[in-house]
């Protein structure tokens, strides 16, 4: 009989080895490792090849999504179907911001935000985070964590809708995107969003800190009023660039 609580072991050949490995993320050492000792694994949760323990499993969690600090570290089974940048520009509005700021998207598809600048994270207007909640009701309050510059974050959107994003640390100043995710009709929302939760900023909500008389940059507010970032737009006319918002304000 064999002991529930025991770790299945199953003999294979080089091969199999090789996909199994592949599988579960396991680094060049333990590669050799194992092969060394005649191919034999050990299948559990998150461990393999003689108790090694895997600490960043092939997985994209539901509320933290997949991260990793370099383009290495990339499973082939984690290969994403979109990209969106996190990007400092040099001058204009929006310094902070993605590009794309308005992307269409198919429900199951798995987004890669690439982090080219530091101090960003992605997280969606949602109640949890004490936020509007401009994302589908089934949503949950997901979030990637601060990832340094040439690092990369993976979520997989499954829900259909539209989904409102921002930059933690910079939607004060205008950092934030908008994804439509499958059928366009499931994400055309009238922009009725309840009481509950702070909506996105503005410049009358700034003109409020001591100091500041007037504000004088577009505001994530502004950038989610214009025709742009409007979901029909974005249905239409494909991804929407910071310049496209920019030209629209």
């Amino acid at each position: 009989m064999t002991d529930n609580n025991e770790p299945e072991t199953t003999d294979t050949g080089d091969r199999e080895s090789l996909e199994l490995i592949g599988d579960y993320g396991v680094d060049r050492r333990t590669v050799l490792r194992t092969l060394g000792t005649g191919g034999a694994l050990v299948l559990g949760s998150g461990v393999a090849a003689a108790g090694h323990e895997e600490p960043h499993p092939p997985h994209i969690d539901s509320h933290y999504g997949y991260s990793a600090p370099t383009d290495e570290q990339l499973p082939g089974k984690l290969a994403p179907d979109e990209t969106v940048g996190l990007h400092i520009a040099e001058e204009g509005p929006f310094t902070f911001h993605f590009d794309p700021m308005g992307l269409q998207i198919d429900a199951g598809d798995v987004v890669r935000f690439d982090f080219h600048s530091p101090d960003h994270n992605v997280a969606p207007f949602h109640v949890g985070h004490g936020r509007q909640q401009r994302v589908p009701d089934d949503e949950v309050p997901f979030s990637s964590p601060m990832i340094s510059p040439g690092g990369f974050w993976l979520f997989e959107f499954d829900h259909p809708g539209t989904y409102d994003l921002y930059c933690a640390p910079h939607q004060v100043f205008g950092m934030v995107m908008r994804l439509v995710v499958g059928d366009p009709a499931a994400a055309d929302y009238d922009g009725d969003f309840g009481d509950e939760g702070r909506p996105p900023t503005s410049a009358e909500d700034l003109a409020q800190f001591p100091g500041v008389d007037e504000w004088q940059l577009p505001t994530s507010a502004d950038a989610f009023a214009t025709d742009a970032l409007s979901v029909a737009n974005i249905v239409e006319k494909g991804p929407v660039t910071r310049s496209d918002v920019i030209a629209d304000l």
